[in-house]
């Protein structure tokens, strides 16, 4: 079906909003429900219609582009982790200070 179509079942019109889709469509969903009426294929078309022009309007328009905004597009830098390379070495370098003076210190004595 083309989508001409698919407003005649809902009894909209084509530049009708989504809001208003939904309108007609739930006042035909209660009038046409299969536990009021028993013809369940004319709900079946109602709820085709109903569905295909929800993705009609909800449907990217053609032709746009997406700006991009220039201070957003280069992507983050990854996380760095710390540096836990030097830390053994640094601890070293501190314990050896320590005993340089504690020598120095016990000589004094």
């Amino acid at each position: 079906m083309i989508l001409k179509d698919y407003y005649d079942i809902l009894g909209v019109s084509e530049t009708d909003s989504i809001k208003e889709i939904k309108v007609a469509y739930r006042k035909l969903a209660k009038k046409y429900h299969p536990d009021v009426n028993q013809d369940d294929a004319k709900m079946k078309r109602i709820n085709q219609a109903y569905n295909e022009l929800l993705k009609h309007h909800h449907a990217k328009p053609k032709g746009k582009k997406v700006v991009v905004r220039p201070e957003y597009s280069e992507p983050r830098p990854p996380y760095s982790k710390p540096n836990t390379v030097w830390l053994p070495v640094v601890m070293i370098l501190i314990i050896l200070g320590l005993m340089q003076l504690m020598m120095i210190l016990l000589n004094l004595n």
